[in-house]
C-alpha cells in the first residue's frame, strides 16, 4: 500500500519510479539473471543495490503500480549524521554565543564550534551543518535574542484584527520621542528631541488630543493630553491662533482608554480620575505592541512626515547618512507644536483612510456621531485636577506643607476650623506656585504659596536646587531653598548659550511657565491675634 506522501509525487518522480518498476519486473522475469545484472541495473538507474533488490521483492509480492514502490532508501531523512556530542556542542554554542546582541557572523561561530569539536577529539562539522542547525531554531526566537522583542514581534504572523464600531468606545493613548531636533527660542540652537503624546478614537481614527513638550513621559503628560482630548476644542484653537483650521469636533468621555503598561497609565491617580467619570482603563499585555496597532501606525505616519523637517533625525544612521540633524535644526518647540497641529487637523483628518473604507477620519466621525451627544464631565475643572499627580497631606494650623513650601488660603482656614485634617492635594509639576486641595467630596480649591517667591518654578527645578544645596553642604530650609532655586535658574540661563542641556532646561522652564500661566491668588492677611498661620511675612 502506498504511503500518504506518495500522493504528492510530481510527474518526474512518478516517471522515475516507473523506470524502477520496469527494471525490477525485467530482472524478476529473467530466470538467468546474475548479481552482475542487478548491479548494472542499479548503476543505470542511479540506485543502490539494496534498493533494486527491494523493488524486485515488491514485484514478486504483486506490486504493479509505480506509486507503490518505496522511496529511494538510503540514510533516513531528518536523522543527523553528526555525533550526538557534536550536536550538543553546536546547539550550546549557538544559544549562548551566536544568538546574542553582538551579532557574530556565521563564519566566526563556525570556526569556534570547529575548534571546540577538535579539542574533544571529534571532526569539524561543515559550515552547511551549522547553518541548517541555526535555521532549525524558530525565526522569532532568533530575532528576539539578536535584535530584540520588537523585531521578533514584527516577524510573527498575527491573524485577525481589532475592530471597534462605535465612536467614544475605545480611545488609545501613547507617547513617542519625535524624530526631529528642535532649537531653543532665545539662541536658536539645538536642544534635543521633544516628546509627542497622542490620544485617538479607534473607531473613527480621529485624533482627540495631543501634547508636544520637552518633558519626558509622565503622569502630567498623560493628564494634559487626556484633558485636551475630552474638552471642547474651540478655546484651544483660539488660544493657539488656529481658528483657520477646519473644526476639531471630537470631545467627550470615552468608555475605555487603552494604553501600554507605562507607569503613568498604571498610576492610581490616572486610573481613578477616569473611573470617577465611568471610563475604564485597559492595559495591553507587556511587550505586545500589536495590541496598540492603531495608534502605533498613526504615530509612525507622523514620524515619517517629520523626516521632511529641518533637523530630522530619521529612523537610523543608515538612512540619515551624512545629514547633520543638529546643524540643520531650525524649529522651536512652539513652531513644531503648530506644525503637528496643522498635520493632524488639516492633513490627517482630511485624508482618506483604508481602514475606514476610503473615508477620512473627519467624515467617519461626522457620520458616526450624527444625532449623538458627547458625555462630558460634570465639572471639567475637577476632572482636570483629578488627573494631576497628588499626595495625601494633613491640614495643619499653618495650612499645608509640600515640597518644603507652605500653602494656605481662606478656604483652607475654613476647612481647618470645620475639623478637616487629612486632605487630597493635587499639583502640577510644571508649576509649584499653587496646589489644588480637595476640601469637600467634589470640590477642589486653588491654594497659593503662603510666601510667594517671585517667578514660578517647576518641580524639576526644585529638585535641581536641592542637588545644588546638597553639593554645597548647605542645610535645607525654605529661605535657602528659594536662594538655591534662584541660583539654579541663573546657572541654567548663563549656560544656555554654551551647552545643549542648559538650553533645553531653559526652554523647558519657559514652556512650563507659559503652559501654567494663571493669576496667582494671594493669601488673605490674618491678624496675629487670630492664629499663627504664618501668613504675615
Amino acid at each position: 500500500m502506498a504511503d500518504l506522501s506518495d500522493q504528492r509525487l510530481d510527474p518526474a518522480q512518478i516517471a522515475a519510479r516507473a523506470q524502477r518498476l520496469a527494471a525490477a519486473t525485467a530482472l524478476v522475469n529473467d530466470e538467468a539473471r546474475s548479481r552482475r545484472d542487478v548491479e548494472e541495473a542499479a548503476d543505470l538507474l542511479g540506485l543502490s543495490l539494496p534498493t533494486v533488490y527491494r523493488d524486485m521483492r515488491a514485484v514478486r509480492e504483486g506490486c504493479t503500480e509505480a506509486r507503490d514502490l518505496k522511496g529511494r532508501g538510503g540514510y533516513p531523512a531528518g536523522r543527523s549524521r553528526l555525533h550526538p556530542r557534536v550536536e550538543e556542542i553546536i546547539r550550546t554554542y549557538l544559544l549562548r554565543h551566536h544568538l546574542v546582541p553582538a551579532k557574530p557572523s556565521v563564519k566566526d561561530s563556525w570556526e569556534k564550534i570547529g575548534a571546540l569539536c577538535l579539542a574533544e577529539g571529534y571532526g569539524e562539522p561543515s559550515r552547511a551543518s551549522i547553518i541548517s542547525r541555526l535555521q532549525a531554531i524558530p525565526l522569532n526566537f532568533r530575532l528576539r535574542r539578536r535584535i530584540g522583542k520588537n523585531a521578533a514581534e514584527a516577524k510573527t504572523p498575527r491573524p485577525g484584527k481589532y475592530v471597534v464600531q462605535q465612536p467614544w468606545e475605545v480611545w488609545q493613548i501613547d507617547h513617542t520621542l519625535a524624530d526631529v531636533i528642535v532649537v531653543d527660542a532665545v539662541h536658536r540652537k539645538p536642544i534635543g528631541r521633544p516628546w509627542l503624546t497622542l490620544v485617538m478614537d479607534v473607531a473613527t481614527r480621529m485624533v482627540a488630543g495631543f501634547y508636544v513638550s520637552l518633558q519626558p513621559p509622565s503622569l502630567i503628560r498623560a493628564a494634559v493630553a487626556m484633558d485636551l482630548a475630552v474638552q471642547d476644542k474651540r478655546a484651544w484653537l483660539d488660544d493657539k491662533r488656529m481658528a483657520h483650521v477646519q473644526a476639531w469636533p471630537i470631545s467627550g468621555l470615552p468608555r475605555w482608554v487603552h494604553s501600554d503598561r507605562a507607569s503613568e497609565f498604571r498610576s492610581p491617580w490616572f486610573v481613578n480620575a477616569l473611573a470617577n467619570q465611568n471610563t475604564q482603563t485597559i492595559l495591553r499585555p507587556s511587550g505586545r505592541t500589536r495590541y496598540g496597532g492603531h495608534i502605533e501606525r498613526i504615530i509612525g505616519a507622523f514620524m515619517g512626515k517629520c523626516r521632511l523637517l529641518p533637523g530630522a533625525t530619521h529612523n537610523s544612521p543608515a538612512t540619515r547618512g551624512d545629514y547633520d540633524s543638529k546643524s540643520a535644526a531650525r524649529l522651536t518647540l512652539d513652531e513644531l507644536q503648530h506644525w503637528f497641529a496643522e498635520q493632524i487637523l488639516g492633513v490627517y483628518h482630511n485624508t482618506a483612510h483604508m481602514g475606514l473604507a476610503g473615508a477620512t477620519p473627519l467624515q467617519a466621525w461626522t457620520a458616526a456621531t450624527a444625532g449623538l451627544s458627547p458625555r462630558m464631565p460634570a465639572n471639567p475643572q475637577n476632572f482636570r485636577f483629578d488627573l494631576f499627580p497628588g499626595v495625601t497631606r494633613i491640614l495643619g494650623r499653618q495650612g499645608i506643607r509640600l515640597f518644603n513650601e507652605d500653602y494656605c488660603s481662606s478656604e483652607l482656614i475654613d476647612a481647618y476650623l470645620r475639623g478637616e485634617r487629612s486632605v487630597v492635594v493635587k499639583y502640577d509639576p510644571r508649576s509649584l506656585a499653587r496646589i489644588y486641595v480637595k476640601i469637600a467630596k467634589d470640590r477642589f480649591v486653588i491654594v497659593p504659596l503662603s510666601r510667594p517667591n517671585g517667578e514660578d518654578r517647576p518641580l524639576w527645578l526644585y529638585h535641581a536646587s536641592r542637588r545644588i544645596a546638597a553639593a554645597t553642604g548647605q542645610r535645607w530650609d525654605p529661605l535657602r531653598a528659594r536662594q538655591a532655586q534662584r541660583r539654579a535658574e541663573v546657572v541654567i540661563q548663563q549656560a544656555a548659550a554654551k551647552t545643549d542641556r542648559a538650553r533645553r532646561q531653559a526652554d523647558r522652564l519657559r514652556d512650563d511657565r507659559i503652559a501654567t500661566a494663571a493669576p496667582i491668588i494671594k493669601a488673605p492677611p490674618i491678624d496675629d491675634d487670630e492664629g499663627d498661620w504664618g501668613l504675615n511675612a
